[in-house]
């Protein structure tokens, strides 16, 4: 991810909430993560909300195989990045091409 640009950051000391903006190779991304932590500070859970779709896909196809990976599952990172490489395709081109279809005229 490259470019970003911290929006807000609000919250407590057990639950952090952080917007950003940014492109994930070319692509625009916006993300807002909420952190969950521990006695420690330290991040024990992270949920991450992204859009556009384009960037949502464009983030498991660039770090989901490695998280797979790390995790002991090299079967599912395989599977990851065979998967998600017609994935970005697609949702890329509906991006350029099939949603001025359903704009206003």
């Amino acid at each position: 991810m490259r470019d970003l640009h911290f929006t807000f950051d609000v919250g407590d000391d057990r639950t952090r909430t952080v917007g950003y903006t940014g492109t994930i190779k070319g692509r625009p991304i916006e993300e807002t993560a909420v952190f969950r932590l521990d006695d420690d500070g330290l991040i024990a859970e992270a949920t991450l909300y992204i859009r556009p779709l384009t960037a949502l896909v464009t983030v498991m196809a660039t770090f989901g195989p490695d998280i797979a990976r790390r995790n002991g599952r090299p079967w599912a990172a395989r599977l990851l990045s065979v998967l998600t490489a017609p994935l970005v395709w697609v949702v890329s081109q509906g991006d350029r091409r099939l949603v001025s279809l359903a704009a206003p005229r």
